[in-house]
């Protein structure tokens, strides 16, 4: 599976210098002036517009590499995206796998992570979550979330481009888990993840938002941090979604509002109280079996 054949380069520069995002290739009449570059090294490209394949499953469009064989992106270019997945992989070795043009993350057990001895923030816990607190001491679960974040950056950066999203799976006890189905955006994916979280098939998963809300709780202890999500998303039992980190040591979750953040574990839908209420809770326990990080570009 070559990337010129399959993964779009996500923007363009024309003949004048200006640089377009891929969706300008299907605008009529276009608002660039050809020949194409890559929009990040000098390398040609040609623009491809958005289809429809056969089995129903949609193109977007995107530029793509005039012949690779003659014409490559630079090595350090940023939309050279074999040399950008290497990159990851070097970094996280220990935690992705290779094999052909799929890239395998391997989750580690929540449950294998040992519950908190009782003092706050002891590295003995197995607890200690924050990555940009101890990145050189980081537990397993940490060592996951780190790559899970990683490949969401790079997928970003591309675009969100279905092939290149087709590029990556996750592991756990022996099954293959597409990256759609372990990695959900909350406000792109609510309803999905809520359906995810009524399967009677569970696995760790890794779900990012932006913190809308960081707070304590009702009681004034702990502390909760509540994500946005697609407003009118709703369970496949028709009630409405909530996403919600929570832990009772505050300092498992020192983010602030608008921050982008991961959390890693078993994830769990939640009735909101009262009793009968309209609204459902996607939640995440902070204070051990889970890891969270910063989504930072």
């Amino acid at each position: 599976m070559g990337q010129s054949q399959h993964i779009g380069i996500p923007k363009a520069r024309d003949a004048r210098g200006q640089i377009f995002d891929r969706a300008a290739i299907d605008e009529a009449p276009a608002p660039f002036v050809k020949p194409l570059q890559c929009g990040a090294c000098s390398v040609p490209v040609f623009p491809v517009r958005g289809s429809t394949r056969r089995d129903g499953t949609s193109v977007v469009p995107y530029p793509r590499l005039q012949a690779r064989a003659e014409h490559d992106h630079d090595p350090d270019c940023a939309y050279h995206f074999d040399a950008r997945v290497g990159d990851i992989t070097t970094e996280h070795r220990a935690e992705i796998d290779r094999e052909g043009d799929t890239y395998l993350l391997t989750l580690r057990d929540p449950s294998s992570v040992a519950a908190p001895s009782g003092q706050a923030g002891a590295e003995e816990d197995g607890r200690v979550t924050r990555l940009d607190v101890h990145p050189s001491n980081s537990p397993s679960l940490q060592r996951t979330i780190q790559a899970a974040a990683s490949i969401a950056r790079l997928l970003r950066h591309f675009g969100e481009d279905p092939a290149a999203q087709a590029r990556f799976q996750a592991t756990y006890g022996g099954r293959r888990i597409a990256w759609s189905e372990f990695f959900f955006d909350t406000e792109l994916d609510t309803e999905k993840l809520a359906q995810r979280l009524t399967s009677p098939s569970q696995y760790p998963i890794a779900v990012a938002g932006v913190i809308d809300h960081a707070g304590p709780f009702r009681d004034g202890t702990g502390r909760a941090l509540i994500l946005k999500t697609r407003r009118g998303a709703k369970s496949p039992d028709g009630r409405w979604v909530n996403a919600v980190l929570r832990a009772s040591q505050p300092e498992h979750l020192g983010y602030q509002n608008g921050h982008s953040v991961i959390g890693y574990g078993v994830w769990k839908l939640f009735p909101v109280s009262p009793v009968g209420s309209p609204r459902v809770e996607a939640q995440l326990w902070c204070d051990f079996g889970s890891a969270t990080t910063t989504l930072k570009a």
